[in-house]
């Protein structure tokens, strides 16, 4: 019973502090947004790694710019450097389709960047296969 308590307790803290972190505009949702593209928010948001590479296709890629990134691996080192524990606020969805979804998205990077800066805004447009992730096109706006 106490185990269950302290579960419970545990996931209600991670919703809070989840929430902290990933801001959805006021006009948004987190429920407008595709499962496998909040998954990635989410575990942006919570510092999990592990989390994050279960939003991705095992052969999946992302396009930082002009970086290409591909492998899980090589996705979970960008993110360690990068992205984890991170800031977003989610400004509007752009488009989207069946399996493509594109957002306007304000990011403030980690570390002494999140001190130093007050982000930037990008276009994040995530192509998915299978419930997953297969390629994220990271673009400044």
């Amino acid at each position: 019973m106490k185990l269950n308590f302290l579960r419970i307790l545990f996931f209600l803290l991670f919703l809070f502090i989840a929430g902290f972190f990933l801001t959805v505009s006021n006009s948004l949702s987190a429920q407008d947004i595709p499962e496998p593209a909040q998954c990635y928010f989410n575990a942006v948001a919570a510092s999990d790694l592990s989390g994050l590479e279960q939003c991705f296709q095992p052969d999946a890629v992302i396009i930082d710019v002009n970086r290409k990134i591909s492998s899980i691996e090589a996705i979970r080192t960008w993110a360690e450097n990068e992205v984890i524990g991170g800031r977003y606020e989610i400004l509007s969805i752009v488009s989207q389709a069946q399996d493509q979804f594109k957002l306007l998205i304000k990011f403030v990077p980690p570390g002494l960047w999140s001190k130093l800066s007050k982000g930037f805004r990008a276009h994040y447009t995530f192509d998915f296969k299978q419930g997953k992730i297969i390629r994220m096109d990271l673009q400044y706006a």
